[in-house]
């Protein structure tokens, strides 16, 4: 028994000997505080903003210096760096906050100037709080038979601050129109979506319909608004429009071309589109006021190839976006290269 005592006490020293202790902590890492500037409130609106600090030992513990001012009224700090309320009243608000960590040897104190600006709602940076889509009918889909004309959606936007508002109108995720408006202080606005060009509705099937905001910045996903195009023909044309240049079957050099058609003698905006001969996609679509148009080099190179049938047609609007009258397709070839 004796000599198993001296064994393990052998052993055990060998041990201690092999694996040596932990040593002792060393200092704490210095405290500082992060933060330095606040983004600013706005009366009546819930604030939250939480300090940060890098170093230390957790957790740390906050505080507001008595002798270095407030915070804004309706807002206060939480022991864990929460700044958070409802401000009461508009101003800017300097004060000190004061971070002690948690260290065994000696807690490290970092203190920290701030300044909080509270603005009143018309006079805070423009920011989107609610962005709704809709036809006509108060829904965010709707069915329309092919080519009706007129089909716009409403975005109804409420908003605080004031600012500019920039974005863009699409249409299964097709650039429409440009959006530059600015907003002055209020609770809501209507956008409608432009009558030249309006939402397109040659193509049957469902089109998704979105106003994309690029300012001020959204995380969001946009909503969409659906719209369906029935194979039955709107007939709200009259007054056939007449094609004049390229004859129909016309062979064409491969060239800038100029496109003519007889005027329906009112004031109207045309929409010419081109397209493949045996495909419903457009490859290339322009509004002008004349009843001519000049294809432009950039495109002819980019959308059309030599020895290939293509067609087009012409449409009418008024300033509305009301359809007036349409023109049959005619067919062209470009001439391929001899």
């Amino acid at each position: 028994m004796k000599l198993l005592l001296l064994f393990s006490g052998l052993f055990l020293a060998l041990l201690l000997q092999a694996v040596p202790l932990p040593a002792a902590d060393g200092p704490c890492k210095p405290l500082k505080i992060t933060t330095a500037t606040l983004p600013e409130g706005v009366i009546g609106q819930p604030y939250s903003v939480r300090l940060l600090t890098a170093g230390g030992v957790p957790p740390i513990d906050w505080s507001l210096s008595r002798v270095g001012g407030s915070l804004p009224e309706g807002l206060s700090l939480s022991p864990q760096g929460l700044i958070s309320g409802i401000p009461q009243a508009y101003g800017s608000a300097r004060f000190l906050v004061i971070a002690k960590d948690s260290c065994a040897r000696t807690a490290s104190v970092a203190r920290q100037d701030l300044t909080l600006r509270i603005a009143s709602p018309a006079t805070a940076n423009l920011s989107i709080t609610h962005l709704q889509l809709a036809f006509e009918n108060g829904r965010p889909e709707t069915t329309v038979k092919r080519n009706q004309p007129g089909l716009r959606v409403v975005a109804t936007i409420s908003f605080d601050g004031s600012g500019l508002l920039s974005g863009y109108w699409e249409v299964d995720g097709r650039l429409l129109a440009s959006v530059n408006k600015h907003l002055v202080y209020g609770q809501s606005i209507q956008l409608t979506s432009p009558a030249i060009p309006f939402l397109p509705t040659f193509v049957e099937g469902s089109h998704r319909v979105r106003l994309v905001i690029t300012n001020p910045a959204l995380d969001i996903t946009f909503p969409e608004a659906i719209y369906y195009v029935t194979g039955e023909e709107s007939h709200a044309a009259r007054a056939p429009i007449r094609l004049v240049s390229p004859r129909n079957h016309a062979e064409v050099s491969f060239a800038p071309q100029e496109f003519t058609w007889e005027s329906v003698g009112l004031e109207v905006f045309y929409l010419i589109e081109l397209f493949d001969k045996g495909d419903q996609d457009r490859i290339s679509a322009a509004y002008t006021k004349l009843p001519a148009y000049n294809l432009p080099e950039a495109i002819l190179q980019e959308k059309f190839r030599p020895g290939q049938a293509y067609r087009w047609q012409v449409k009418s609007y008024d300033a509305d976006g009301r359809l007036i009258s349409s023109s049959e397709p005619n067919d062209f070839i470009f001439q391929s290269p001899k």
